[in-house]
């Protein structure tokens, strides 16, 4: 009896031991570790409940977007297609935003976790990616986890106006698996799936324009195709038939990539065209010094943020001809030094492979080609990144085998590195909160902040504190004068507060004068316009409407407001214009409404009638056009038995 337990006993054990092989032999398997890099990354970075929309941007792309806010519609898929608004060409990044107001509504909260489930997506991606090109599980793990956690992927993460981050970024590396499994076997069928993700990066963000590099680098290490020959074992290994004759490797490869290339030519043409065209005032650039200068100094600030994460910011001044030549020195000094070792240990080709794919995925941004008024952004370091950790994780790997250091001893030193990481990566996620917190940091740790001073005003001013609100923005202005935003935020407050009518005005003409962006030119236009016409000076508040047409056409308001003051004036033919482009643009109830009257005051009853439908079909509440339309029904009749 005691011999037949024991071994139903050691048959039990040696059952439940080979089950929990099994589990332990799972866990290791690269769809486990993506799906617990993808969960944790998710669980790392919640709760988001409260975060909410942030003054800078978001405003853009959702808060004070009219199209995005109707959702999934025909005419906002038409819009998204067609527009440069934001200055770039991104249609998907629109329709994402539009997806999330048709199933979210503006719960902010929501939107938030939209971006950190892409961003968790895009972990699960980049491991999975590394692990089939390079068959090293732990080293792909450890790059994957620390992109996950890096602090300097917060801010791509948290900002919901840089959806179009976490979606180039997806498509980025879908295309990347698309062409390793291309470079397997190459065929027309694959070589269209990396067309295709391409494609879609690039509606996301046009910063990906570097994409046909980065698969030179991939073809360099880790597909090792420009080793790879193709053909019989006469030919040399860096030589290929094609037609009859012998090619080198590297020029079929760069073959390959050209209609690649052509699309990012293309995209970046459309991308500089637009930025040109619609801020004028880019055509004052820096002088190319500055920029160079300041470009060195900006990819040197990114190494250094990469290996020691502090002092974080939404924004960073652009030091401009303050710029400080013996830090721009140091920085080249250590660029060189970097190259050069990578130079020295080139047949570890992962280090240059990580080195150039930092170097060149920042090109875009880095300051040279001009397109904002920063000197750098964390939010440009997301794709670049990788490179730096690629050679990095690989490296240090190297390192550590070759000293024997053990096993144990390099999991517990990475656990504490993804530790830390993650402990500053929830303290910069906690920023994010809303702008107060967000801008107030931007304070901290950043001086001459003037962006960061009048976002917080504006921030303060929506709460209703709006005494502290305005020492923020003459902050602004005393960091820069020419500041249109803070001179209009200056303006609506003596208007508001103090009722100085006169010095307001003053204010929103020197704004105007300055101000950059469509958008910006565009609001203070119409404020300039709702001023004149309470001043009762009609003329100039229909010359700014126009004004305000002229800066941003897409948007349907300067319209309507120019359409109404038309109608007042008896124009109706012109106000009928507007007004009908208003409706064009962006169908609303008053637009209806006055459309209606117009047509009233013209004869045409019938279709003011329609148009008064319509007006109470989008706003059944809405009382005037309902009034309007019970008048012109009980005039209609009398009218009938007149005649």
């Amino acid at each position: 009896m005691g011999a037949g337990q024991t071994l139903g006993v050691s048959a039990g054990a040696i059952k439940e031991e080979k089950a929990a092989a099994r589990v332990r032999a799972f866990a290791q398997t690269p769809w486990f570790l993506s799906i617990f890099l993808a969960a944790g990354t998710f669980l790392l970075y919640c709760p988001l409940n409260g975060y909410e929309f942030i003054n800078y941007d978001d405003q853009i792309y959702v808060t004070e977007n009219y199209i995005v806010q109707q959702g999934l519609t025909l005419k906002g898929v038409k819009w998204a297609f067609t527009t440069f608004s934001a200055l770039y060409w991104h249609p998907v990044t629109w329709l994402s935003h539009m997806l999330d107001v048709e199933l979210f509504g503006m719960n902010a909260s929501a939107h938030h976790y939209v971006n950190l489930l892409l961003h968790s997506i895009n972990v699960m991606l980049l491991f999975l990616l590394l692990y089939f090109v390079t068959g090293t599980r732990g080293r792909s793990f450890v790059v994957a986890a620390l992109f996950a956690v890096h602090p300097l992927s917060a801010q791509s993460v948290m900002w919901i106006a840089e959806r179009k981050n976490m979606l180039s970024t997806l498509f980025f590396l879908l295309a990347l698996a698309a062409y390793a499994w291309y470079a397997r076997k190459s065929n027309w069928r694959r070589y269209l799936a990396v067309t295709g993700f391409y494609l879609l990066a690039l509606m996301s963000k046009p910063m990906v324009v570097t994409f046909p590099f980065v698969l030179l680098l991939f073809d360099y290490w880790p597909l090792r195709r420009f080793g790879a020959s193709e053909t019989s074992s006469s030919l040399s290994h860096d030589t290929v038939v094609r037609g009859g004759a012998a090619h080198p490797v590297w020029i079929r490869l760069l073959l390959e990539k050209i209609p690649w290339m052509l699309m990012s030519l293309v995209n970046s043409v459309v991308t500089l065209f637009v930025q040109r065209t619609r801020l004028p005032m880019y055509s004052q650039l820096l002088p190319l010094k500055i920029r160079l200068g300041n470009a060195l100094l900006s990819y040197a600030l990114y190494l250094w943020k990469i290996v020691w994460p502090a002092k974080l910011s939404i924004y960073y001044p652009h030091p401009k001809l303050a710029l400080p030549w013996g830090e721009v020195a140091l920085a080249a000094a250590v660029l060189i030094a970097i190259t050069f070792l990578v130079w020295r240990y080139r047949n570890h080709s992962y280090l240059a492979v990580g080195w150039l794919w930092f170097l060149g995925m920042l090109v875009p941004v880095i300051g040279i080609v001009q397109s904002g008024g920063q000197a750098m952004a964390d939010r440009y370091a997301y794709l670049p990144l990788i490179g730096i950790l690629i050679a990095v994780v690989w490296g240090s790997a190297d390192m550590l085998q070759q000293a024997n250091v053990s096993r144990k001893l390099v999991v517990t030193l990475t656990c504490l590195l993804l530790a830390g990481s993650s402990w500053n990566m929830r303290i910069q996620e906690s920023y994010w909160r809303n702008s107060i917190s967000l801008f107030t940091h931007a304070l901290d740790v950043t001086s001459n902040n003037g962006m960061a001073q009048v976002n917080l005003g504006m921030a303060l001013a929506d709460k209703g504190l709006a005494e502290e609100s305005i020492l923020h923005v003459q902050a602004a202005l005393a960091i820069n004068p020419r500041d249109a935003l803070a001179l209009q935020d200056l303006a609506l407050y003596h208007i508001n507060k103090e009722g100085d009518t006169s010095r307001a005005l003053a204010e929103l003409k020197q704004a105007a004068a300055y101000a950059r962006y469509p958008e910006l030119q565009k609001s203070i236009h119409m404020t300039l316009g709702a001023l004149y016409s309470k001043l009762g000076n009609m003329e100039e508040a229909k010359s700014e409407y126009r004004q305000a047409i002229l800066a941003q056409p897409e948007d349907y308001r300067p319209y309507l407001n120019l359409g109404v003051h038309l109608y007042l004036e008896g124009k109706y033919d012109d106000a009928l214009a507007n007004l009908t482009q208003s409706i064009a643009v962006f169908p609303t109830s008053t637009a209806y409404y006055y459309t209606g009257e117009t047509l009233q005051a013209q004869g045409k009853l019938q279709e003011a009638g329609e148009s008064y439908k319509k007006a109470l079909e989008i706003s059944p509440s809405y009382e005037e056009p309902r009034q309007a339309l019970h008048d012109l029904f009980a005039r209609m009749p009398a009218r009938g038995q007149s005649r």
